[in-house]
């Protein structure tokens, strides 16, 4: 699978939106780069163009409100932003496509299949941030991560600790002292809130970053989730899932042929318990006290 095809005006506003990072590498912006013999800053530079087929979604069904006026109007802005703040925002979105299915054990959901393992998605974006460093999104990048960070090490994020958000049961079982970890359960009930934690929180920002001061217009119809026992978000979780599997499709397709490439030429890579630590922002890096970069951060 190719990149989504876009008619004559919609290839003509990917290239506009992306090809800054594809100039700055001396490639082609306008090439198809979905091809297993990809040098270093191809590879790199595909993966953004995947960051771009997400962000169109992002822009359209995935924007996150249950509001269609909302929605509409907002697809059209971001459409209009793209060319000035696509480029990052296709950058960001590509990293983070790879870290959650890092987190993930390469599945979105347990019915899936693990196509492409985690060690695989780690070496995707650490092959972006080759070329693209983490910098510019690293504190969007440890917000998305902080539910995930609950259930691998049972750390509370600060709001859940304080009562200022509701965790979930297995948040709520840590409260009370308990190890839920234990509990298939409830580790189940975490792994799919983490999931949709980083999903709605990640939309929600780059959609913030991309719309600039006219998202301000539409904030109060947008929706940052942070009460996993929401049934009223049930279906709204559900949307927001769909819209990132569809834009993710390009990105999945490209990863299975690249570790496939990879695995031949006997460079399958080991993921090590140091990788874990670094994914979760565990290590000397952690950026808790991190003041926001390009990307803001806000709630």
């Amino acid at each position: 699978m190719t990149l989504t095809r876009l008619d004559k005006k919609g290839e003509k506003l990917r290239i506009d939106s992306i090809k800054g990072e594809a100039l700055n590498r001396d490639l082609d912006p306008a090439r198809d780069y979905f091809k297993p013999d990809n040098g270093p800053s191809e590879r790199a530079f595909h993966l953004v163009a995947c960051g771009y087929d997400m962000l169109l979604t992002v822009s359209g069904q995935g924007f996150p409100t249950l509001d269609r006026r909302t929605r509409k109007k907002a697809t059209k802005w971001m459409a209009d932003a793209s060319p000035y703040r696509g480029g990052q925002a296709s950058t960001t979105l590509a990293n983070l496509m790879a870290r959650l299915m890092e987190q993930l054990d390469g599945r979105l959901t347990e019915d899936d299949e693990a196509r492409v393992g985690k060690a695989h998605h780690r070496r995707l974006y650490k092959a972006l941030e080759d070329f693209y460093p983490l910098e510019n999104h690293k504190s969007l990048i440890f917000m998305c991560v902080g539910e995930f960070i609950t259930l691998e090490k049972n750390r509370l994020r600060e709001e859940v600790k304080t009562g200022e958000e509701v965790g979930s049961e297995y948040a709520q079982a840590l409260l009370r002292g308990e190890d839920p970890s234990q509990d298939p359960r409830l580790v189940q009930i975490q792994r799919d809130w983490a999931r949709d934690f980083f999903i709605n929180t990640a939309t929600f920002q780059l959609s913030r970053f991309l719309l600039a001061l006219d998202f301000e217009l539409i904030r109060d119809s947008a929706i940052k989730i942070a009460t996993p026992t929401d049934r009223d978000l049930t279906g709204f979780r559900e949307q927001q899932l769909d819209a990132w599997r569809q834009g993710m499709r390009a990105y999945m397709e490209y990863a299975e042929m690249d570790s496939a490439a990879a695995d031949a030429r006997g460079e399958t890579p080991v993921y090590s318990k140091e990788d874990e630590r670094e994914s979760l922002f565990l290590g000397p890096a952690d950026p808790t006290n991190d003041a926001p970069t390009n990307i803001p951060t806000g709630r």
